[in-house]
């Protein structure tokens, strides 16, 4: 199985003090300790936005890179933190990288994030935050994706706080507060890796039941064996 994952800094291996301070590298981990035999492809580069999802799919369609079986799309932050870019632009661009992946038979896990009350000397208001929240449930009901609504997860510790100190633990984040640091990484992959495997299982042409979905993880064989109705 293939996983690659589209992201930019909290994906990223470059920044961080610690080899390993990434989350694709511990979703890699917790599922080779799981039973699962997986190639992880990061692509997460510091700085980028949902543009960059165009181009690496691009990249992927045209076979610049090796088509994988599961792409995890993490990308939008920078949008909003750089350069407070329309949440129309964001998402048209989200979708037509959901729709390039897609065309190519990819299982697209869609990974999303919120607008901090501010950053810096920019303020984003109430309407904003909520329309780019929405972008990532509505493309996931619009394309049927596998969906992990806050790529942070657990390390969230005050989501509607005032300032990035407040909204998560101390103790899992770089000193920005922005990128997770070793431990808080491991959380991140935690969080996801439950629907990381949804995703792995249906790439691979098996229909998840209601039942399954975002369930505590298991080995590959349990659980497409009970994807399947052969239990165990």
């Amino acid at each position: 199985i293939s996983i690659a994952v589209i992201g930019d800094s909290l994906a990223a291996k470059e920044g961080f003090l610690l080899p390993g301070s990434d989350y694709p590298s511990h979703l890699k981990d917790i599922l080779s300790e799981n039973g699962w035999n997986v190639d992880m492809l990061n692509l997460g580069e510091a700085a980028q936005t949902t543009e960059y999802g165009l181009i690496r799919a691009g990249e992927i369609a045209e076979r610049v890179i090796q088509k994988p079986d599961v792409v995890v799309l993490e990308l939008g932050g920078n949008d909003v933190i750089l350069y407070q870019k329309d949440p129309k632009e964001i998402k048209q661009n989200l979708e037509e990288t959901i729709q390039i992946l897609q065309r190519e038979g990819i299982t697209v896990m869609l990974a999303g994030i919120e607008a901090p009350p501010n950053f810096g000397d920019h303020k984003f208001d109430n309407q904003y935050r909520e329309e780019f929240k929405n972008i990532y449930p509505d493309l996931a009901n619009k394309y049927d994706l596998i969906y992990t609504p806050m790529v942070y997860g657990d390390i969230v510790k005050n989501e509607s706080a005032a300032t990035l100190k407040d909204i998560f633990h101390s103790a899992c984040m770089d000193s920005d507060f922005i990128h997770a640091n070793y431990g808080g990484a491991r959380i991140m992959a935690e969080g996801m890796v439950a629907n990381v495997v949804d995703a792995i299982i249906k790439s691979q042409g098996v229909k998840l039941p209601d039942k399954l979905a975002n369930e505590e993880y298991l080995p590959i064989e349990s659980k497409l064996n009970t994807a399947l109705g052969l239990g165990g």
